[in-house]
């Protein structure tokens, strides 16, 4: 049986599965809440029409559709709606169609390239997906796709923990010849460890007149391989006349224990290329030098570069000690820095001393509190409604009462979070007073990771309803939903990325 033809016969069983599950009410009623109105899409709308809805649920944070989505996954023929749903899933992070997509990607011949990327990207660096079958695919993938799907596989099987991966990497190398595809396997070689390329790897990195990525990526596979051979090597490419090679050479350093590069790094601070003060910034926190904190610290607070001050307060998380974490709480205080920069630090506090953070967090929030469309506001909303911290309630009740709906929502989340079960009436309030959308929606998922079943539909005759409660569009100063504003994420700074 032809690769099509598994996949046609399994189009069919599941296509006739989702058929079976389908409940129609006996009046034929709409559904009256947005959930149902999404299942009642993934059930028996057109591809553009389950397309059209991926975004709306991911926003809310919806999950209760998942398995209904997987089946309308290997139930599509449309190659766009997979890949819409593989990308819904990537973002999520989620392994849901995990064997789904390897089926997909082992089994169908003919599949374009954007689907063969975002399948092998999701199996690999999502799903954790690995058999011999999937990395024979990924080196196909490697020879016969485009050069981006390419590359992609080639990260892939770096990625993966099979016995066999080093060998297919160290012959793809001869077997490929352009250099976007021989520098994919570089990095890969260096993501899968492969000690047996180290003597090419430092051919390319030394050879002056190689090709500038693949002597980029050679340094930072020799680092991540973390040979004390190697040593020698990347410290004497940090005076290469190429200013980024010097960034990747210290980067490879930063891989290294703590000990055997510490003072090689911190001299790279006074780099006169930002890319390289960043890169060491990057090997500091790697090693969590606590000696490093007095330049580290000057860095957040002064260095000309905005990238550079942003990752030296990332490398200052990093490290986590109470010095470390004192500049932290400064510079979030501190309302002639940067507003990123600031973001940054109080996320930071949030997420790495919930208790020694509430004091600074609380003033903070006290200060933007009247500000129209404050992004640091937001910022501490959406990390607090993640946390699971009992300290954060002051806070997150305080949030129940802004004017912002959004803010009022990452309030509903926090408290279920935390498990703050008395403040469950509240919710069944917010509940009741909203019509069906984000904001009751939210409401009743508080209460149920309470350990509440709320049916707001049967409770809306009640007393304590609040008739004057506004709609979730109209509320506060936004009507955007809480997943959809601008993201306050530091640029990518990291040698890894885009460098060249």
């Amino acid at each position: 049986m032809t690769r099509r033809e598994i996949g046609a016969n399994r189009r069919t069983m599941v296509l006739a599965l989702l058929l079976t599950v389908v409940i129609v009410s006996a009046n034929g009623d709409r559904p009256d809440s947005q959930i149902d109105q999404w299942m009642e899409t993934l059930r028996f709308g057109i591809d553009s029409e389950v397309e059209s809805i991926l975004t709306p649920i991911r926003q809310a944070g919806v999950t209760e559709l998942d398995d209904a989505l997987a089946t309308r996954f290997s139930a599509t023929r449309s190659n766009a709606l997979r890949k819409a749903i593989i990308e819904h899933f990537t973002e999520l992070d989620s392994a849901v169609i995990g064997t789904r997509v390897r089926s997909l990607l082992v089994d169908e011949e003919g599949l374009p390239n954007d689907l063969l990327r975002v399948s092998a990207a999701y199996l690999s660096r999502v799903a954790g997906e690995e058999s011999d079958a999937l990395i024979d695919r990924y080196r196909e993938i490697a020879l016969r796709a485009d050069t981006l799907s390419a590359t992609v596989a080639i990260d892939a099987i770096g990625r993966s923990r099979t016995e066999n991966a080093e060998k297919i990497l160290i012959a793809l190398y001869d077997e490929v010849r352009d250099v976007d595809r021989r520098a994919a396997v570089v990095r890969a070689l260096g993501t899968v460890g492969a000690r047996d390329a180290i003597d090419l790897l430092t051919r390319l990195a030394t050879d002056e007149f190689e090709s500038a990525s693949l002597r980029h990526y050679a340094a930072e596979s020799l680092g991540r391989i973390g040979s004390p051979d190697s040593l020698p090597v990347l410290s004497s490419l940090l005076s290469d006349p190429d200013a980024v090679m010097r960034a990747y050479a210290t980067l490879a350093l930063g891989f290294y224990p703590q000990g055997d590069s510490s003072h090689t790094l911190q001299d790279a601070l006074l780099d006169s290329f930002w890319r390289v003060r960043v890169a060491a910034l990057q090997g500091i926190a790697e090693q969590k030098d606590p000696e490093a904190i007095p330049a580290v610290s000057y860095k957040a607070r002064r260095d000309p570069e905005r990238p550079v001050r942003e990752q030296a307060i990332t490398t200052l998380l990093a490290i986590g000690t109470d010095r470390a974490l004192d500049t932290i709480a400064a510079i979030a205080s501190d309302r002639r820095a940067a507003e990123r920069e600031r973001i940054t630090a109080v996320t930071g506090l949030i997420e790495r001393t919930a208790d020694a953070s509430i004091e600074t967090v609380t003033r903070i929030v006290a200060e933007e509190w009247s500000l129209p469309n404050s992004r640091l506001l937001d910022a501490i909303g959406r990390a607090i409604s993640v946390r699971s911290e009992a300290a954060f309630e002051p806070l997150a009740t305080r949030f129940l009462q802004h004017e912002n709906f959004i803010i009022r929502i990452y309030g509903m989340r926090a408290i279920g979070k935390a498990g703050l079960s008395e403040h469950a009436d509240e919710l069944r309030r917010i509940a009741r007073a909203n019509p069906p959308g984000l904001v009751r929606t939210t409401a009743v998922s508080a209460l149920g990771e309470l350990g509440i079943d709320f049916d707001p539909e049967a409770a809306a005759e009640s007393p304590d309803s609040d008739p004057d409660e506004t709609a979730p569009a109209e509320a506060g100063g936004s009507g955007a939903s809480p997943d959809d504003r601008p993201a306050a994420a530091a640029d990518d700074a990291g040698p890894s990325d885009d460098w060249d």
